[in-house]
């Protein structure tokens, strides 16, 4: 999967975030992380990104590590989040034209 294009996403769990990267569909990937998780599980943010990215991302938020691909909900990661994905399905980032969106995520 090394260099491959896909989705970057950061679902939210209750006091956790995961990130993590699928090259299919999000809303796929959440349905399956929710059922064997206790928290209702809230898709934070997305953006088009590979696997080294997301790897990339789990270096960066360390200092809230959990486990795996999960972090403690921390105002670093939620700052980032904001700032720099693109919001849950209908919001865009303003340097990036909506009809571009469509094309580089798959939800």
């Amino acid at each position: 999967m090394k260099g491959r294009n896909g989705t970057i996403y950061f679902i939210g769990a209750g006091p956790y975030i995961k990130i993590g990267w699928t090259a299919g569909k999000v809303r796929a990937r959440l349905v399956g992380i929710q059922s064997g998780c206790p928290f209702e599980l809230e898709l934070l943010g997305v953006r088009p990104g590979s696997l080294e990215v997301e790897k990339e991302f789990h270096v960066r938020f360390a200092a809230h590590h959990l486990r795996g691909e999960w972090f403690h909900r921390h105002e670093d990661i939620c700052t980032f989040i904001k700032s720099k994905c693109l919001g849950r399905r209908t919001e865009a980032p303003t340097n990036v034209p909506s009809h571009d969106i469509s094309h580089s995520i798959s939800i």
